[in-house]
């Protein structure tokens, strides 16, 4: 047990009688046997971080014995914020495990704290909770508009016109940013600047945040808005010289590797991936016997580089995951990993963690192996391309479907020879049954849109939907299944994991939601027993209508959100008791921590393959048994992948807008058939058939008494009537880059 955690737990005791923190350091010395200076740093440190707070009598305490939890702040343009709790390993929790609701907290109970902030909290009742210690800042700069002070009020807040101010484009940062005027550097009013927090207040009366100007945020409209959401959402630009320099180091000996590991090189392999995708980090292979079938599920090993604590590795846990915006990535990993050693590009030998699944003609699972080995895929498939090689002439994913004379061009340039294409139709076989097995399981399949940027550089040539055909579902099918196979298998072991939950919805939420579908003329029968067979029945009575994305938007939001925890809880959305994130190490912290646990039980597997039949269980625990820190950093890790998945989504969803605010600069004034995708108080949200979503303002529709009707998406006047999926004709009128917001008008 580490000195914190011997300190955590005699504080915690309460047994401990001193007068004074150097009395309490002697005594710590002398029970524990470690030097009295050692001691007081550590303390001093626990105290620093949250792990140690004094109560109201001076003395030192546990957060969990003064109900106080830690927690991530989200903030809100209007004030108030939300936290997420965090669970803390051998700090205790109070919440119940699996728990993932966020706490109100109103503006007045913030005691300083901005969005992204970590911090100790305290429950107030049952509705909301109170801000007491900010433990750490989550904003370390901001991007905003640079103004003069000229004695108005902001956001409650006085702005003394011999000032400057930066307000924030990141709306959830509540309040304007001071700039001193020697801080300013060379930026004039009205430039977009990137500001460093120098001074941050605590307290129930704040004064304003204190910044000072670092660069002058330069280029098109474009570059400067995606300046504003990388920073806003932390999200690093550049890696640091020396991971660079770390990655640069890199060698392999496949031969060496050859001997320890399972040699696939002479297997039929294949990679399927959008035709832009640089990192290729998952390969299958499929052969049968008899009337089984043998999925190879082959993901690259970037473990075997990526070591704990290192350089890369503190950076990759930094950053989380990968970044997608349209026409470009922002990645976990230094491209010398992410696009060249790791990446398991066509005929060219890579370190991979192999799962072999062996599956009757019912796909279910008859045995499976785990274990390293060395491959080569053969060939670097696209989606469109398999799509068209299993003859479905559905659109793909970049809406391309090959003519008989490309096709033909394609088989014979990317010499695919005959057993490829068997094996890919078999694969689809495959993948049709292992879909129906989980569609029967109850495993949720929402028609939610997405969106394809077709790309020349930085310039938007179009913006359509995405499909999902067969070839994308195979690949998705086959990956759930791996992630399934290697929790399950973990799980049993009962070894430290980073697992993929998502809890139950709650009842009276999703009781709403079909209130609002039957308000639609949907007809769906309340049910007292809520689980995803009743949900995949919801969904199915949606999309025989109208209603099918609007629907499924409607029942997603009355979801839980999957995150990552240590504890194996069950997907419900997928209808799986056993589920992690294992297929994707390249682009996801999450699966990076799975592969060196896989490998570390590995090491005491007979020929280092685990299989169903694990034979050595007891000596695989016994390996873990006295791991603290792996423990410890589950707990970290999971917690912080599931921070950073939240940022990154949100940032993905910024530039969308961004860009799809880009694209429609240039449609001002004309005219759209969309559908009504939300409802509020303030306007209508109409979406058209490229995804494009903007706004009508209340104060814009044709003149009558209109009411709104929250519980049931209604907008209705004595005239008229709006509902969400209700098809109407538009014209854009605007489209705000800088904001990210596009307006529309109603045509009558």
């Amino acid at each position: 047990m580490k000195l914190h955690e011997q300190i955590f737990f005699e504080i915690k005791n309460e047994k401990l009688e001193y007068k004074s923190y150097g009395q309490l350091f002697s005594k710590l010395s002398e029970k524990l046997g470690e030097p009295i200076e050692n001691i007081a740093k550590c303390v001093n440190k626990m105290i620093l971080e949250g792990e140690l707070v004094e109560n109201h009598r001076g003395k030192l305490a546990v957060p969990s014995s003064l109900k106080l939890c830690r927690g991530i702040v989200c903030g809100n343009p209007k004030g108030f914020a939300f936290i997420s709790p965090k669970r803390q390993g051998h700090q205790g929790f109070e919440f119940k495990k699996g728990q993932n609701e966020d706490v109100f907290v109103p503006a007045s109970m913030l005691f300083g704290a901005f969005d992204g902030d970590e911090v100790l909290f305290r429950m107030e009742g049952k509705d909301c909770g109170s801000v007491v210690k900010v433990l750490k800042r989550g904003n370390k700069k901001v991007v905003g508009k640079l103004i003069r002070g000229n004695n108005s009020i902001f956001k409650g807040n006085r702005l003394d016109s011999e000032n400057f101010y930066v307000i924030p484009d990141n709306t959830r940062f509540s309040k304007p940013i001071l700039v001193p005027i020697r801080e300013i550097k060379d930026a004039k009013e009205g430039d977009k600047v990137s500001v460093e927090l120098t001074f941050q207040p605590e307290g129930s009366k704040c004064s304003l945040p204190v910044g000072k100007v670092l660069e002058i945020v330069k280029g098109d409209d474009i570059e400067k808005g995606i300046k504003a959401i990388m920073v806003e959402n932390q999200i690093p630009e550049e890696f640091p010289e020396k991971v660079l320099k770390e990655a640069e180091s890199f060698r392999t000996d496949f031969e060496k590797e050859k001997t320890r590991r399972v040699d696939l090189t002479n297997k039929l392999i294949v990679t399927i991936d959008g035709a832009d995708a640089k990192d290729l980090d998952d390969a299958i292979s499929l052969e049968k016997d008899g009337e089984d079938y043998v999925l190879g599920i082959h993901i690259a090993d970037v473990g075997n580089y990526v070591k704990y604590k290192s350089e890369i590795d503190k950076e990759a846990y930094t950053r989380g995951t990968s970044v997608y915006f349209p026409g470009r990535v922002y990645p976990m990993l230094p491209k010398r990993l992410s696009n060249d050693l790791c990446s398991l590009n066509p005929n060219e030998e890579k370190l991979a963690l192999s799962v072999v699944v062996k599956l009757n003609k019912f796909a279910e699972i008859v045995s499976y192996q785990i274990f390293e080995s060395v491959i080569k895929s053969s060939y670097r498939l696209t989606y469109a391309q398999v799509q068209n090689i299993l003859g479905d002439k559905l659109n793909t994913e970049e809406n391309k479907v090959l003519s008989p004379e490309e096709m033909k061009n394609f088989l014979k340039n990317g010499s695919l020879s005959k057993p490829v294409i068997d094996m890919l139709i078999q694969m689809n076989q495959l993948s049709a049954k292992l879909g129906n097995k989980r569609r029967s399981a109850g495993a949720l399949d929402l028609e939610l849109p997405e969106t394809y940027f077709d790309m020349k550089g930085n310039e938007i040539l179009d913006i359509r939907r995405r499909e999902r055909n067969d070839a994308y579902k195979l690949i998705e099918n086959f990956m759930v299944l791996a992630n399934r196979v290697v929790a399950e298998a973990f799980c049993k072991l009962d070894v430290p994991f980073v697992y993929r939950i998502h809890g139950e919805p709650s009842k009276l939420r999703v009781q709403e939601v079909v209130e609002v579908l039957n308000g639609f003329g949907i007809d769906i029968k309340q049910s007292k027993h809520i689980d995803a067979k009743y949900i995949q029945y919801v969904l199915e009575q949606v999309k025989k209508t109208d209603f099918a994305e609007v629907g499924s938007m409607l029942v997603l939001r009355a979801l839980e959100k999957a995150v990552y925890a240590e504890e194996c809880l069950g997907h419900f959305g997928l209808a799986l008791q056993y589920y992690c994130h294992f297929t994707s190490p390249i682009r996801r912290y999450p699966d990076l921590t799975i592969h060196r646990i896989i490998k570390k039980a590995l090491s005491v597997c007979k020929s280092n393959i685990l299989t169903n039949e694990q034979t050595n269980i007891s000596q695989i625990k016994k390996l873990f048994k006295s791991d603290y820190d792996l423990e410890e950093f589950v707990i970290d890790s999971a917690f912080q992948s599931s921070e950073r998945e939240r940022k990154a989504d949100e940032a993905e969803r910024q530039a969308d807008d961004l860009f799809k605010a880009k694209f429609m600069e240039d449609k001002i004034g004309e005219i759209y058939q969309g559908k009504i995708s939300g409802i509020s108080s303030f306007g209508i949200f109409v979406e058209l058939e490229n995804t494009v979503e903007g706004l009508i303002k209340i104060e814009t529709l044709p003149p009558d008494d209109y009411n709104y009707d929250e519980r049931k998406f209604v907008l209705k006047g004595k005239k008229r009537k709006f509902s969400v999926g209700q098809e109407i004709k538009i014209k854009v009128i605007s489209a705000n880059v800088e904001t990210r917001r596009i307006d529309f008008l109603l045509c009558e």
